[in-house]
């Protein structure tokens, strides 16, 4: 329906088969296996509230205990981690540590931190970054929970960790996520007869929409949340005082209310036109998979670089787009949620939401997309434009202070 109905107003659209707007059935593939970093002089740089958290993220290292890392999206929940674990290399506190994320392209991007920030380290041992299980010696093994789920299953020996980190860890609610924990801690119980340290890392720690898994989250993280007093009671407006984090301005699509997919796409398509006149960096977040694509096919057919990312794509071609984008050599970005959580792109000045978002969590996840300020590669503003009017659906984000009265020490 979707399709019929653009190509009346496109008629170009006829040109391309209607299986480029079906999402590919095989899963993507991963082209980085191993590489070896060698030894640097200096200590990443990191701001207060940063450091702050890096230090009791040693803490808690050092106690082999658990906690969950909150910071606004865009503040660098990631660095903050990443220096903790080097400056715990260096220390001889750790050696091997594995980092979980539900997406190849957190994966991506946690390991991309781990290479910038070991430039900017000196006392750190000879470090090995892996996709695979088996490291021996100092490293870092980069996987999805699904996959160490299914190593699991098959009875594979996952090897022992003094560490686990698991990125977006407001996932955790998910059944397989949580066994994959379970066994990476069941394992490293049974080669060294104590549990690994156990970070989280959240923008928001809690589910908004879901009492119980927020109250099982804190459970699981033993009811510590490591949050810094240096941001003060309103860490989101101190952050864009600081110019860490964007000023967001939501605005609508349009006057008047807009039902049905293919209307929506002809207003964002007149909008995403507009916005590539001025020269912003526009991010999509479309109904469909179906509806991303062709979004991005009309305004290629229009002369504005665009693409559609989705799962289907392989992991190169993916990583291939969002460099693209970040280089600003793509002017409008597509996908339907997949860049939903934990993408990072500074570029982005403009996130058009084209569908209802019915979790508070994900809004906010969603927002966060644009919220990179200038001091660090991102904007002094942002907008957010969007049909349905998601502020007075789930209110203003205020990250982890949404979940205050949860018992979190």
């Amino acid at each position: 329906m979707l399709w019929s109905f653009l190509r009346k107003r496109f008629p170009s659209l006829s040109n391309i088969p209607p299986e480029r707007v079906a999402e590919e059935a095989h899963p993507p593939r991963h082209t980085r296996t191993n590489v070896t970093l060698a030894r640097k002089d200096q200590r990443p740089r990191l701001f207060d509230y940063q450091r702050d958290l890096a230090d009791g993220a040693l803490a808690l290292l050092e106690a082999r205990g658990r906690a969950l890392l909150s910071l606004p999206t865009g503040a660098g929940k990631t660095r903050t981690a990443v220096t903790a674990i080097l400056d715990a290399l260096a220390g001889n506190m750790v050696s091997r540590v594995i980092w979980l994320a539900p997406s190849i392209e957190l994966l991506d991007q946690a390991w991309d931190t781990f290479v910038d920030c070991w430039n900017a380290h000196g006392s750190c041992p000879d470090l090995r970054l892996s996709r695979v299980l088996g490291s021996k010696g100092p490293s870092i093994t980069f996987l999805t929970p699904q996959a160490v789920f299914a190593a699991s299953k098959s009875g594979r020996d996952l090897g022992a960790f003094q560490m686990v980190v698991f990125d977006e860890a407001h996932q955790l609610g998910a059944r397989t996520f949580i066994a994959s924990v379970d066994a990476l801690v069941a394992a490293s119980l049974r080669a060294e007869g104590k549990e690994p340290a156990l970070l989280g890392l959240s923008a928001t720690p809690g589910r908004g929409d879901d009492e119980l898994e927020t109250e099982a989250l804190v459970r699981f993280f033993n009811h510590n949340l490591l949050v810094s007093s240096k941001l003060g009671i309103n860490p989101v407006l101190s952050l864009q005082k600081s110019g860490v984090l964007s000023k967001l301005e939501f605005e609508p699509l349009s006057p008047m209310a807009v039902t049905g997919e293919g209307r929506r796409l002809l207003v964002a398509i007149d909008k995403c036109r507009e916005l590539a006149a001025d020269g912003s960096h526009t991010l999509v977040f479309s109904g469909s998979v179906g509806g991303a694509m062709v979004l991005a096919e009309v305004l290629q057919m229009e002369g504005i670089s665009s693409e559609c990312v989705h799962s289907g794509l392989e992991d190169s071609v993916r990583r291939r787009i969002l460099g693209d984008f970040g280089a600003g050599k793509i002017r409008v970005l597509t996908n339907q949620r997949l860049l939903a959580t934990g993408y990072d792109c500074p570029a982005i000045s403009d996130v058009l939401i084209l569908s209802q978002v019915t979790s508070p969590t994900l809004f906010e996840q969603i927002v966060g997309r644009a919220a990179r300020g200038p001091v660090t590669g991102g904007w002094e503003s942002a907008r957010i434009w969007q049909f349905d009017d998601h502020l007075k659906l789930h209110g203003l984000p205020q990250s982890y202070y949404r979940y205050q009265m949860y018992d979190w020490r």
